[in-house]
């Protein structure tokens, strides 16, 4: 099942619409929604960002598996198959980094706004 394709503007309306309650919970023990929708965004870019580093890790690993048959086996087609898989979960990554930095500075650009 392939995610659907969401603009940023679209979620950021979302999750501001979902944490219209913060907007109550304004003491000092606990931050104002503008602070807790930052912290969500830099936490949700943390999270892409160390998912995009663990599998480039992977990737790397899979890189010397398949160079290690090339060598002792010959064996282009596996190696090269795994090498454009990992090549594929990289740009993933990649990807989802772009989106959820996009989302993120849209939520943060909308909170702004008012």
């Amino acid at each position: 099942m392939s995610p659907t394709k969401t603009q940023p503007d679209e979620l950021a309306a979302a999750f501001h619409e979902k944490v219209g309650l913060a907007q109550d919970l304004e003491t000092s023990a606990v931050p104002g929604p503008a602070v807790m929708i930052e912290q969500a965004a830099a936490m949700a870019v943390q999270d892409a960002v160390a998912h995009l580093r663990n599998t480039q890790t992977i990737a790397n690993a899979v890189l010397g598996v398949a160079e290690e048959m090339l060598l002792r086996d010959g064996d282009g087609p596996q190696a090269n198959e795994a090498v454009a898989l990992a090549q594929s979960a990289v740009d993933s990554a990649t990807l989802n980094v772009e989106r959820i930095s996009a989302l993120a500075a849209a939520m943060i650009g909308k909170n702004a706004a008012g």
